[in-house]
């Protein structure tokens, strides 16, 4: 219970980071997608059905947004949560870089489903779309999300130092 109080509360802070901050340090129209860092995260450390529950929570809200295509965040987070969640017994997902990797590889797939979802499965203009903007994207959400998770740990373990893991 613990866990989903944590990260529910996480939601509602990066929410805000993302409302506020966020937009301020966009580097040529890229912004860093901290929500989905979060489900990430969420899916290391809760697993399977944390990432999942998490992933579907950040999803609702951020089809709120596009009511137009309700449903497919809320899908694709909870699939992003599932898939991080999976590699939990394979891989050692306490490990920065493979944190990093992770979220690089789930940003990238979550972008490509949305830009075919977007164009109505029209694969070069989905392919265009996913181009301009999703590589950049991930590298950056990779790079602040590692940051965040080296420099708040002792905050986000209620001082005992545990990190996301």
């Amino acid at each position: 219970m613990r866990f989903y109080l944590r990260y529910v509360a996480a939601t509602f802070g990066v929410l805000l980071l993302e409302g506020t901050i966020v937009r301020r340090v966009a580097i040529a129209g890229v912004r860093p997608d901290l929500l989905l860092a979060l489900v990430v995260y969420a899916g290391l450390a809760g697993g399977g059905r944390g990432g999942v529950a998490i992933g579907l929570l950040i999803g609702l809200l951020r089809d709120c947004a596009d009511p137009e295509r309700f449903g497919l965040e809320a899908l694709l987070m909870s699939l992003v949560g599932f898939a991080a969640g999976s590699t939990s017994p394979v891989v050692n997902r306490t490990h920065p870089l493979v944190q990093a990797l992770l979220i690089v590889f789930l940003l990238l797939g979550h972008d490509l489903a949305r830009a075919l979802a977007v164009t109505s499965f029209a694969p070069a203009e989905a392919l265009g779309l996913w181009l301009r903007a999703s590589p950049p994207a991930a590298l950056y959400t990779a790079i602040i999300a590692s940051l965040a998770a080296a420099l708040l740990p002792h905050l986000w373990a209620g001082g005992r130092g545990r990190g996301f893991s």
